[in-house]
Protein backbone atom coordinates (compact mmCIF):
# COMPACT_ATOMS: atom_id res chain seq x y z
CA UNK A 1 0.00 0.00 0.00
CA UNK A 2 1.29 3.22 -0.83
CA UNK A 3 2.38 5.11 2.39
CA UNK A 4 0.49 8.15 1.79
CA UNK A 5 -2.70 5.88 1.48
CA UNK A 6 -1.86 4.47 4.62
CA UNK A 7 -1.03 7.72 6.27
CA UNK A 8 -4.70 8.74 5.34
CA UNK A 9 -5.97 5.32 6.78
CA UNK A 10 -4.49 5.73 9.89
CA UNK A 11 -5.34 9.47 10.55
CA UNK A 12 -9.46 8.54 9.26
CA UNK A 13 -9.36 5.82 11.97
CA UNK A 14 -8.19 7.80 14.85
CA UNK A 15 -10.13 10.60 14.35
CA UNK A 16 -13.22 8.28 13.89
CA UNK A 17 -12.15 6.19 16.65
CA UNK A 18 -11.79 9.99 19.27
CA UNK A 19 -15.50 10.74 17.88
CA UNK A 20 -16.59 7.06 18.81
CA UNK A 21 -14.95 8.06 22.47
CA UNK A 22 -16.62 10.79 22.62
CA UNK A 23 -20.37 10.48 21.32
CA UNK A 24 -22.61 8.09 22.98
CA UNK A 25 -24.04 6.33 20.21
CA UNK A 26 -26.67 3.66 20.50
CA UNK A 27 -26.02 0.04 19.57
CA UNK A 28 -27.83 -0.39 16.63
CA UNK A 29 -26.19 2.00 14.83
CA UNK A 30 -22.56 1.20 16.08
CA UNK A 31 -23.45 -2.45 15.12
CA UNK A 32 -24.33 -1.68 11.88
CA UNK A 33 -20.83 0.81 11.51
CA UNK A 34 -18.87 -2.07 12.84
CA UNK A 35 -20.37 -4.69 9.86
CA UNK A 36 -20.01 -2.02 7.51
CA UNK A 37 -15.96 -2.38 7.87
CA UNK A 38 -16.79 -6.11 7.95
CA UNK A 39 -17.83 -5.74 4.55
CA UNK A 40 -15.15 -3.13 3.19
CA UNK A 41 -12.97 -5.90 3.27
CA UNK A 42 -13.95 -7.29 0.28
CA UNK A 43 -15.09 -5.08 -2.12
CA UNK A 44 -14.75 -4.46 -6.18
CA UNK A 45 -11.34 -2.64 -6.12
CA UNK A 46 -8.44 -4.98 -7.18
CA UNK A 47 -6.70 -6.63 -4.79
CA UNK A 48 -3.28 -5.41 -6.18
CA UNK A 49 -4.47 -1.88 -5.20
CA UNK A 50 -6.22 -3.10 -2.41
CA UNK A 51 -3.44 -4.45 -0.48
CA UNK A 52 -3.78 -3.64 3.31
CA UNK A 53 -6.92 -2.10 3.26
CA UNK A 54 -9.17 -5.28 3.77
CA UNK A 55 -6.73 -5.76 7.28
CA UNK A 56 -7.26 -2.27 8.10
CA UNK A 57 -11.11 -2.07 8.35
CA UNK A 58 -10.98 -5.58 9.89
CA UNK A 59 -9.38 -4.43 12.92
CA UNK A 60 -10.97 -0.99 12.55
CA UNK A 61 -14.71 -3.08 12.77
CA UNK A 62 -13.46 -4.95 15.89
CA UNK A 63 -12.02 -1.72 18.14
CA UNK A 64 -15.00 0.35 16.96
CA UNK A 65 -17.24 -2.44 18.71
CA UNK A 66 -15.18 -2.73 21.62
CA UNK A 67 -14.57 0.89 22.27
CA UNK A 68 -18.83 0.36 22.40
CA UNK A 69 -18.79 -2.27 24.46
CA UNK A 70 -16.36 -0.82 27.43
CA UNK A 71 -18.73 2.08 27.27
CA UNK A 72 -22.26 2.90 29.72
CA UNK A 73 -24.10 2.80 26.65
CA UNK A 74 -23.66 -0.88 26.43
CA UNK A 75 -24.77 -1.81 30.10
CA UNK A 76 -27.88 -3.87 29.03
CA UNK A 77 -28.17 -6.35 31.47
CA UNK A 78 -31.95 -7.44 30.45
CA UNK A 79 -30.82 -11.06 28.86
CA UNK A 80 -29.56 -13.95 30.33
CA UNK A 81 -25.66 -14.24 30.52
CA UNK A 82 -25.54 -17.84 30.09
CA UNK A 83 -26.96 -16.63 26.17
CA UNK A 84 -24.07 -14.65 26.03
CA UNK A 85 -21.49 -17.17 27.55
CA UNK A 86 -23.29 -19.92 25.04
CA UNK A 87 -22.40 -17.53 21.82
CA UNK A 88 -18.91 -16.80 22.63
CA UNK A 89 -18.40 -20.50 23.67
CA UNK A 90 -19.19 -21.12 19.97
CA UNK A 91 -17.02 -19.01 18.35
CA UNK A 92 -14.17 -20.09 20.14
CA UNK A 93 -15.30 -23.58 19.40
CA UNK A 94 -16.04 -22.97 15.68
CA UNK A 95 -12.57 -20.81 15.61
CA UNK A 96 -10.71 -23.63 17.13
CA UNK A 97 -11.75 -26.16 14.45
CA UNK A 98 -10.45 -23.70 11.67
CA UNK A 99 -7.49 -23.55 13.65
CA UNK A 100 -6.97 -27.18 13.54
CA UNK A 101 -7.23 -26.84 9.91
CA UNK A 102 -5.43 -24.61 9.18
CA UNK A 103 -2.53 -26.33 11.45
CA UNK A 104 -2.63 -29.47 8.98
CA UNK A 105 -3.01 -27.55 5.91
CA UNK A 106 0.40 -25.48 6.90
CA UNK A 107 2.62 -27.43 9.45
CA UNK A 108 3.46 -30.36 6.81
CA UNK A 109 4.43 -27.96 3.82
CA UNK A 110 6.55 -25.97 5.92
CA UNK A 111 3.89 -22.58 6.00
CA UNK A 112 4.61 -21.50 9.21
CA UNK A 113 4.31 -18.01 8.32
CA UNK A 114 0.51 -18.37 6.71
CA UNK A 115 -0.68 -20.01 10.28
CA UNK A 116 0.37 -17.29 11.96
CA UNK A 117 -1.47 -14.98 10.15
CA UNK A 118 -4.68 -16.97 9.31
CA UNK A 119 -4.57 -17.87 13.62
CA UNK A 120 -4.09 -14.16 14.18
CA UNK A 121 -7.59 -13.49 12.23
CA UNK A 122 -9.51 -16.60 13.74
CA UNK A 123 -8.14 -14.80 17.57
CA UNK A 124 -9.88 -11.78 15.82
CA UNK A 125 -13.07 -13.32 14.70
CA UNK A 126 -13.00 -14.85 18.75
CA UNK A 127 -12.81 -11.57 20.08
CA UNK A 128 -15.21 -9.74 17.58
CA UNK A 129 -17.88 -12.26 18.38
CA UNK A 130 -17.45 -12.57 21.50
CA UNK A 131 -18.23 -8.62 21.36
CA UNK A 132 -21.20 -8.79 19.29
CA UNK A 133 -22.74 -11.58 21.69
CA UNK A 134 -21.76 -9.40 25.04
CA UNK A 135 -24.45 -7.19 26.77
CA UNK A 136 -25.93 -6.21 23.55
CA UNK A 137 -29.93 -7.32 22.99
CA UNK A 138 -30.63 -9.85 19.79
CA UNK A 139 -32.76 -6.98 18.34
CA UNK A 140 -29.90 -4.63 18.48
CA UNK A 141 -27.78 -6.89 16.95
CA UNK A 142 -30.31 -7.63 14.21
CA UNK A 143 -31.03 -4.37 13.63
CA UNK A 144 -27.26 -3.52 13.31
CA UNK A 145 -26.69 -5.93 10.99
CA UNK A 146 -29.69 -5.58 8.47
CA UNK A 147 -28.67 -1.42 8.21
CA UNK A 148 -25.16 -3.12 6.95
CA UNK A 149 -26.17 -5.56 4.75
CA UNK A 150 -29.38 -3.63 3.39
CA UNK A 151 -27.39 -0.89 2.33
CA UNK A 152 -24.64 -3.35 0.85
CA UNK A 153 -27.33 -4.70 -1.17
CA UNK A 154 -28.48 -1.84 -2.21
CA UNK A 155 -26.04 -0.05 -3.26
CA UNK A 156 -24.85 -2.92 -5.33
CA UNK A 157 -28.34 -2.82 -7.13
CA UNK A 158 -27.73 0.74 -7.82
CA UNK A 159 -23.85 0.42 -8.69
CA UNK A 160 -24.81 -2.12 -11.13
CA UNK A 161 -27.30 0.18 -12.60
CA UNK A 162 -24.98 3.04 -12.72
CA UNK A 163 -21.58 1.59 -13.37
CA UNK A 164 -22.36 -1.75 -15.53
CA UNK A 165 -18.53 -1.89 -16.69
CA UNK A 166 -17.48 -2.01 -12.52
CA UNK A 167 -20.58 -3.47 -11.34
CA UNK A 168 -21.71 -6.53 -13.27
CA UNK A 169 -19.18 -9.42 -14.15
CA UNK A 170 -20.34 -11.22 -16.65
CA UNK A 171 -23.84 -10.53 -16.90
CA UNK A 172 -24.01 -11.23 -12.79
CA UNK A 173 -24.09 -8.47 -10.43
CA UNK A 174 -21.56 -7.91 -8.11
CA UNK A 175 -21.76 -4.98 -7.28
CA UNK A 176 -19.50 -3.26 -4.44
CA UNK A 177 -18.45 -6.02 -3.54
CA UNK A 178 -15.65 -8.53 -4.86
CA UNK A 179 -18.03 -11.32 -6.68
CA UNK A 180 -21.59 -11.78 -7.44
CA UNK A 181 -21.57 -14.91 -5.00
CA UNK A 182 -20.55 -12.68 -1.96
CA UNK A 183 -23.46 -10.36 -2.58
CA UNK A 184 -25.72 -13.15 -2.96
CA UNK A 185 -24.42 -14.68 0.13
CA UNK A 186 -25.25 -11.37 1.83
CA UNK A 187 -28.76 -12.14 0.54
CA UNK A 188 -29.10 -14.67 2.25
CA UNK A 189 -28.39 -13.29 5.42
CA UNK A 190 -30.66 -10.51 4.80
CA UNK A 191 -33.73 -13.39 4.67
CA UNK A 192 -32.33 -15.09 7.58
CA UNK A 193 -32.58 -11.86 9.68
CA UNK A 194 -36.47 -10.98 8.19
CA UNK A 195 -37.65 -14.08 8.92
CA UNK A 196 -36.80 -13.69 12.74
CA UNK A 197 -39.16 -11.69 13.32
CA UNK A 198 -42.38 -12.86 15.08
CA UNK A 199 -44.72 -10.19 13.55
CA UNK A 200 -44.31 -8.70 9.60
CA UNK A 201 -43.59 -5.12 9.37
CA UNK A 202 -44.06 -3.15 6.28
CA UNK A 203 -40.65 -1.71 5.73
CA UNK A 204 -40.07 -5.87 4.86
CA UNK A 205 -41.57 -5.60 1.73
CA UNK A 206 -39.54 -3.57 -0.10
CA UNK A 207 -36.10 -4.98 1.90
CA UNK A 208 -37.22 -8.46 0.55
CA UNK A 209 -38.00 -7.26 -3.04
CA UNK A 210 -34.90 -5.45 -3.63
CA UNK A 211 -32.97 -8.57 -1.47
CA UNK A 212 -34.71 -11.24 -4.11
CA UNK A 213 -33.96 -8.59 -6.94
CA UNK A 214 -30.14 -8.97 -6.00
CA UNK A 215 -30.33 -12.24 -5.44
CA UNK A 216 -31.54 -13.00 -8.86
CA UNK A 217 -29.16 -10.64 -10.21
CA UNK A 218 -26.06 -12.39 -8.58
CA UNK A 219 -27.06 -15.45 -10.35
CA UNK A 220 -25.44 -17.20 -7.31
CA UNK A 221 -27.43 -20.52 -7.46
CA UNK A 222 -25.97 -21.90 -3.70
CA UNK A 223 -27.66 -18.84 -2.54
CA UNK A 224 -30.75 -18.70 -3.71
CA UNK A 225 -30.93 -23.25 -3.39
CA UNK A 226 -30.31 -21.82 0.48
CA UNK A 227 -32.63 -19.49 0.55
CA UNK A 228 -35.61 -21.56 -0.73
CA UNK A 229 -34.17 -23.77 2.14
CA UNK A 230 -34.42 -21.29 4.86
CA UNK A 231 -38.10 -20.20 3.88
CA UNK A 232 -39.64 -23.18 3.26
CA UNK A 233 -38.59 -24.75 6.11
CA UNK A 234 -39.02 -21.63 8.10
CA UNK A 235 -42.68 -21.36 7.10
CA UNK A 236 -43.45 -25.17 7.63
CA UNK A 237 -42.39 -24.68 11.32
CA UNK A 238 -44.13 -21.41 11.96
CA UNK A 239 -46.96 -22.62 10.09
CA UNK A 240 -47.51 -19.37 8.89
CA UNK A 241 -50.73 -17.96 6.67
CA UNK A 242 -48.10 -18.03 3.87
CA UNK A 243 -47.52 -21.56 3.83
CA UNK A 244 -50.22 -22.72 1.23
CA UNK A 245 -49.01 -19.94 -0.64
CA UNK A 246 -45.58 -20.96 -1.06
CA UNK A 247 -46.59 -24.79 -1.36
CA UNK A 248 -48.67 -23.91 -4.67
CA UNK A 249 -45.48 -21.65 -6.48
CA UNK A 250 -43.42 -24.86 -4.87
CA UNK A 251 -45.22 -27.40 -6.99
CA UNK A 252 -46.55 -25.23 -9.90
CA UNK A 253 -42.74 -24.70 -11.00
CA UNK A 254 -42.36 -28.16 -10.28
CA UNK A 255 -44.39 -29.02 -12.78
CA UNK A 256 -43.18 -26.91 -14.93
CA UNK A 257 -39.99 -28.34 -14.73
CA UNK A 258 -41.11 -31.99 -15.01
CA UNK A 259 -43.66 -31.15 -18.20
CA UNK A 260 -40.90 -29.04 -19.92
CA UNK A 261 -37.50 -29.21 -18.42
CA UNK A 262 -36.13 -26.66 -21.53
CA UNK A 263 -38.03 -23.98 -19.41
CA UNK A 264 -35.20 -23.89 -17.18
CA UNK A 265 -32.13 -24.52 -19.91
CA UNK A 266 -33.49 -22.23 -22.58
CA UNK A 267 -34.60 -19.57 -19.53
CA UNK A 268 -33.00 -16.36 -20.47
CA UNK A 269 -32.00 -15.94 -16.70
CA UNK A 270 -28.59 -16.64 -15.78
CA UNK A 271 -29.17 -17.77 -12.50
CA UNK A 272 -31.24 -21.16 -14.21
CA UNK A 273 -28.61 -21.70 -16.10
CA UNK A 274 -27.72 -25.72 -16.12
CA UNK A 275 -23.45 -26.19 -16.21
CA UNK A 276 -22.08 -27.89 -13.43
CA UNK A 277 -19.70 -25.30 -12.56
CA UNK A 278 -18.06 -27.37 -9.71
CA UNK A 279 -17.14 -30.32 -11.81
CA UNK A 280 -13.86 -29.21 -12.03
CA UNK A 281 -13.49 -28.67 -8.28
CA UNK A 282 -14.38 -31.80 -7.60
CA UNK A 283 -12.06 -33.50 -10.61
CA UNK A 284 -9.18 -31.40 -9.55
CA UNK A 285 -10.10 -32.75 -5.36
CA UNK A 286 -9.61 -36.33 -6.85
CA UNK A 287 -6.81 -35.85 -8.84
CA UNK A 288 -5.16 -34.00 -5.86
CA UNK A 289 -6.22 -36.69 -3.39
CA UNK A 290 -4.47 -39.61 -5.64
CA UNK A 291 -1.45 -37.90 -6.08
CA UNK A 292 -0.61 -36.42 -2.69
CA UNK A 293 -2.18 -39.88 -0.57
CA UNK A 294 -4.45 -38.17 1.13
CA UNK A 295 -1.94 -35.52 3.02
CA UNK A 296 -3.28 -32.49 0.87
CA UNK A 297 -0.78 -30.06 -0.93
CA UNK A 298 -1.03 -26.85 1.65
CA UNK A 299 -2.77 -23.80 2.17
CA UNK A 300 -3.43 -21.70 -1.07
CA UNK A 301 -1.44 -24.17 -2.92
CA UNK A 302 -4.12 -25.11 -5.75
CA UNK A 303 -3.58 -24.55 -9.28
CA UNK A 304 -7.82 -23.84 -9.61
CA UNK A 305 -10.11 -22.10 -7.56
CA UNK A 306 -12.00 -24.91 -5.48
CA UNK A 307 -15.11 -23.41 -4.89
CA UNK A 308 -16.38 -25.92 -1.91
CA UNK A 309 -15.18 -26.13 1.69
CA UNK A 310 -14.97 -29.64 2.32
CA UNK A 311 -13.39 -30.25 -0.89
CA UNK A 312 -10.97 -27.49 -0.23
CA UNK A 313 -10.23 -28.92 2.59
CA UNK A 314 -9.25 -31.79 1.33
CA UNK A 315 -7.03 -30.35 -1.29
CA UNK A 316 -5.11 -28.35 1.33
CA UNK A 317 -5.24 -30.72 4.08
CA UNK A 318 -6.06 -34.38 2.78
CA UNK A 319 -8.23 -36.53 4.95
CA UNK A 320 -7.70 -34.58 7.94
CA UNK A 321 -8.98 -31.86 6.44
CA UNK A 322 -12.37 -33.50 5.70
CA UNK A 323 -12.57 -34.78 9.22
CA UNK A 324 -12.14 -31.17 10.37
CA UNK A 325 -14.78 -29.97 8.35
CA UNK A 326 -17.05 -32.51 9.70
CA UNK A 327 -16.17 -30.94 12.51
CA UNK A 328 -17.09 -27.81 12.08
CA UNK A 329 -20.47 -28.36 10.79
CA UNK A 330 -20.93 -30.53 14.14
CA UNK A 331 -20.08 -28.08 15.98
CA UNK A 332 -22.60 -25.36 13.87
CA UNK A 333 -25.49 -27.94 14.48
CA UNK A 334 -24.78 -28.41 17.57
CA UNK A 335 -24.83 -25.30 19.15
CA UNK A 336 -27.72 -24.32 17.07
CA UNK A 337 -29.93 -26.97 18.29
CA UNK A 338 -29.36 -26.25 21.65
CA UNK A 339 -30.74 -22.47 21.24
CA UNK A 340 -33.83 -23.56 18.78
CA UNK A 341 -35.50 -24.43 16.24
CA UNK A 342 -35.15 -21.36 13.87
CA UNK A 343 -31.45 -20.94 14.62
CA UNK A 344 -30.88 -24.95 14.11
CA UNK A 345 -32.41 -24.08 10.50
CA UNK A 346 -30.40 -21.13 9.92
CA UNK A 347 -27.28 -23.42 10.66
CA UNK A 348 -28.10 -26.02 8.79
CA UNK A 349 -28.80 -24.31 5.60
CA UNK A 350 -25.11 -22.39 6.00
CA UNK A 351 -23.80 -25.84 6.45
CA UNK A 352 -25.30 -27.00 2.70
CA UNK A 353 -24.61 -23.32 1.58
CA UNK A 354 -20.96 -24.11 2.32
CA UNK A 355 -20.88 -27.38 0.09
CA UNK A 356 -20.31 -25.07 -2.80
CA UNK A 357 -18.53 -22.18 -1.48
CA UNK A 358 -15.34 -22.38 0.71
CA UNK A 359 -16.13 -19.49 3.00
CA UNK A 360 -16.26 -21.25 6.11
CA UNK A 361 -12.42 -21.60 5.96
CA UNK A 362 -11.38 -18.65 6.31
CA UNK A 363 -11.54 -16.90 10.03
CA UNK A 364 -11.33 -13.39 9.58
CA UNK A 365 -13.31 -13.65 5.98
CA UNK A 366 -16.18 -11.37 5.51
CA UNK A 367 -18.49 -14.17 4.98
CA UNK A 368 -17.56 -16.52 8.43
CA UNK A 369 -17.74 -13.11 10.63
CA UNK A 370 -20.91 -12.15 9.25
CA UNK A 371 -21.67 -15.11 9.60
CA UNK A 372 -20.94 -15.30 13.25
CA UNK A 373 -22.13 -12.43 13.96
CA UNK A 374 -26.03 -13.19 12.29
CA UNK A 375 -25.67 -16.09 14.56
CA UNK A 376 -25.11 -14.14 17.78
CA UNK A 377 -28.04 -12.29 16.41
CA UNK A 378 -30.20 -15.28 15.79
CA UNK A 379 -30.08 -17.04 19.04
CA UNK A 380 -30.30 -13.64 21.49
CA UNK A 381 -33.48 -13.27 19.33
CA UNK A 382 -34.73 -16.85 19.72
CA UNK A 383 -33.84 -17.38 23.23
CA UNK A 384 -36.73 -16.34 25.83
CA UNK A 385 -35.95 -13.75 27.91
CA UNK A 386 -34.74 -14.76 31.64
CA UNK A 387 -37.08 -15.14 34.55
CA UNK A 388 -37.09 -13.43 37.22
CA UNK A 389 -35.93 -15.30 40.80
CA UNK A 390 -39.03 -15.99 42.42
CA UNK A 391 -37.77 -14.53 45.67
CA UNK A 392 -37.83 -10.70 44.17
CA UNK A 393 -41.64 -11.16 43.83
CA UNK A 394 -42.22 -11.98 47.39
CA UNK A 395 -39.49 -8.80 48.82
CA UNK A 396 -41.97 -6.82 51.03
CA UNK A 397 -43.16 -3.26 49.96
CA UNK A 398 -41.32 -0.35 52.12
CA UNK A 399 -43.64 1.13 54.78
CA UNK A 400 -43.07 4.46 53.50
CA UNK A 401 -43.91 3.06 50.03
CA UNK A 402 -46.97 1.12 51.10
CA UNK A 403 -48.18 4.37 52.91
CA UNK A 404 -47.77 6.52 49.22
CA UNK A 405 -49.53 3.95 47.39
CA UNK A 406 -52.42 3.92 49.25
CA UNK A 407 -53.06 7.69 49.60
CA UNK A 408 -55.56 9.52 48.49
CA UNK A 409 -54.69 12.12 45.71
Amino acid sequence: MDSGIAWEIVLAGTVVLFLFSVLRIPATPMIAISIVLVLCSSTYVERSTNTGFSEVVRVASVLVLARFIWSAASQDRSEDPALADRCGQFVRVLAATIVAYLAFATIGHGMYQELLLYSAGAVLTVVYGSLIARRISGPQIRAGILIALVLAISGSVVFGIVRAGDGILGERLRGLVSSPNLLGFYAVMIFALLLSYRTFRLWMLPVGAVTGAALIWTASRSSLIATVLLVTAHLALRQSRLRALWILLGATGLVLLLSNPAWMTDSDLTILRSNNSRHDSYAYTMTVLADTGWQGIGLGNELVQVASTPLRALVHAGLAGGLLVAAMYAVILYFSAKVGRQTLLFGGVMVVHSLSEGWLLSPVGPMTMCFVAVWCALAKCEAPPPSLPRHTARTPMPAATRERSYAVV
